[in-house]
């Protein structure tokens, strides 16, 4: 069941998609910058994604390498991934608008933007030109998708912080 957390954006309703489940769509204009959701439920420590329990593996947010944070049936675990995201993470829980959002689309992150651990979806099911059919992790982006994916502000605060600083510089 779909839980409404108080820091849900109004502007977003949970509605059924056809082959993927569930999903948050705009059903007015949100601007670039506002907050859709955000994963607010206590955090988890675990080596890995996927040693979580069962029902956190595919609804948790990674905010550090070894710390998970689940969305526990708020709008924030039911926004979709997409290989051409509309949206990004910031302050490691919070799902925001990368761009202008109009009323009818689906809010959509790249999973990879917070994850760096074993998760993986096997079919990415996204439908965008880019999809590039598996999810993994930040580090399996190529360097190109990284860079645009940082200069565009979309990755998580504790992925920036552990790049190489040489790579870092390169995108500047």
């Amino acid at each position: 069941a779909f839980i409404p957390h108080k820091d849900d954006n109004p502007k977003v309703e949970v509605r059924n998609d056809t082959g993927i489940g569930r999903g948050g769509y705009a059903i007015s204009p949100i601007e670039a910058g506002e907050t859709i959701a955000t994963f607010a439920v206590e955090p988890y420590r675990a080596e890995t994604a996927c040693s979580l329990p069962l029902q956190m593996v595919d609804h948790a947010i990674q905010v550090s390498p070894n710390e998970f944070i689940h969305g526990r049936k708020g709008l924030a675990e039911l926004c979709n991934h997409s290989c051409s995201p509309n949206a990004g993470i910031r302050n490691l829980t919070q799902i925001f608008a990368a761009r202008r959002i109009e009323a009818g689309e689906q809010i959509c992150w790249d999973y990879r933007c917070s994850e760096n651990s074993d998760w993986v979806l096997y079919e990415c099911k996204c439908g965008s030109s880019d999809c590039e059919g598996v999810v993994r992790k930040f580090n399996s982006l190529t360097d190109t998708k990284k860079m645009e994916y940082l200069k565009k502000g979309l990755v998580s605060e504790w992925i920036v912080k552990n790049l190489n600083d040489d790579f870092l510089r390169s995108i500047v």
